[in-house]
């Protein structure tokens, strides 16, 4: 007989992002295995309400912040009082705002596991070079707070890549067992390359949202290294909004680059951009996974991509795409302009990618997870 748990999952909003939709879909999947299954947010946005209609989600104010005069602002009184009513087996925390108001009380019966979705300040590194910056001692306060909390309740980490998993262990001074990488899942039902592709232009595609530590400024930079080596027959995509569209575009129409370049901001369905894509360039340094990456390569896109960060477990160079040095432009450029060249090559990496891109579905990430919980809870 299988074991139904109460799981209670912690996420601030759920709005646009990786770490929310991921939510979404770890609580679908868990309540169709049986599980009673709870999602709490602090505040009222949901970007995933069409997938939300059978799940039950509470909203509830909550802020734990730690001051370093002493000023702590903690407001939990609302979530504890529900918690303490569910009684979970699982508290699984996604993002450092909810890892701070879900271990402000701890229950003794219950396991706790939190979700590190890529790298935050609050992990960092203290250097010297930071003794004088008041966001770095704030930065360094949350964490001791957190190292205390996270060993009182015995929290167990999910790493969404190996370089997580390093860079946790670097930061919290836990048992190396206490770490577990789980690659994020994807629902990749797109596996057949598709045939309707445009042959007017090879399609470049940059899939996230436009911000700064995205890099995507590289990206027009390698447009304009290419333009100015006479390379045609190819275009450029940006899916995706932020606060760097502003400065993206200036700099697009600054270098005379519009022709070959496209700004299709939010895309509600972008598998339908996908589907007639033919390269991803990816520009994000020290990417903690990239789930963009694996969706690009299950519609059969070879990689251009910095050899840094969680991407090197996904891609393999020369095989699904090209992994080239952080911030090399020309390197870049090199290995854009030969995908575009070489329709043989890029065939080849398509056929590769689409195959590389089955080994992280959405079924193997929920089957590691809740093997993880029932580890725990069996014991």
């Amino acid at each position: 007989m299988s074991i139904q748990l109460k799981i209670l999952q912690v996420i601030p909003t759920l709005g646009q992002g990786g770490a929310e939709r991921l939510v979404v879909e770890l609580s679908r999947h868990l309540q169709a295995q049986g599980h009673d299954v709870r999602i709490v947010v602090f505040r009222n946005e949901n970007q995933y309400a069409d997938l939300c209609s059978d799940l039950n989600i509470q909203v509830i104010p909550s802020v734990v912040t730690y001051s370093l005069t002493g000023r702590h602002v903690i407001k939990t009184v609302e979530f504890d009082r529900f918690v303490a009513e569910f009684s979970p087996d699982i508290i699984h925390s996604h993002l450092v705002e909810a890892e701070l108001v879900s271990r402000h009380t701890i229950l003794p019966k219950t396991n706790y596991y939190t979700h590190w979705h890529g790298c935050h300040p609050v992990a960092d590194s203290f250097k010297l070079a930071d003794a004088f910056s008041k966001t770095a001692w704030w930065n360094l306060l949350q964490r001791k707070r957190l190292t205390r909390q996270y060993e009182a309740s015995k929290t167990e980490f999910i790493c969404i890549s190996n370089f997580i998993s390093s860079y946790l262990q670097r930061a919290f001074p836990f048992s190396s067992h206490r770490f577990h990488t789980v690659y994020n899942g994807g629902n990749p039902n797109r596996s057949e390359v598709p045939a309707n592709r445009n042959t007017n232009a090879v399609q470049l595609i940059s899939l996230g949202r436009l911000a700064p530590f995205k890099n995507q400024l590289l990206l027009l930079k390698v447009v304009k290294a290419l333009v100015d080596q006479g390379v045609t027959g190819f275009h450029l995509s940006f899916v995706g909004d932020g606060p760097s569209g502003i400065e993206l575009k200036a700099y697009a129409k600054k270098e005379g680059l519009e022709q070959w370049i496209t700004f299709l901001g939010h895309v509600t369905q972008p598998e339908k951009v996908l589907a007639n894509s033919d390269i991803l360039v990816h520009s994000t340094i020290n990417e903690a996974f990239g789930m963009a990456i694996v969706e690009a390569m299950s519609c059969g896109m070879p990689v251009v991509a910095f050899n840094s960060g969680g991407i090197p477990e996904i891609v393999q160079n020369n095989i699904h795409g090209f992994l080239i040095e952080p911030n090399n432009l020309d390197s870049f450029t090199l290995k854009v302009k030969e995908l575009i060249q070489n329709p043989e090559k890029r065939n080849q990496f398509s056929t590769n990618a689409v195959e590389r891109s089955k080994a992280f579905s959405m079924h193997s990430f929920v089957k590691n997870i809740e093997a993880l919980y029932l580890k725990k809870t069996t014991l």
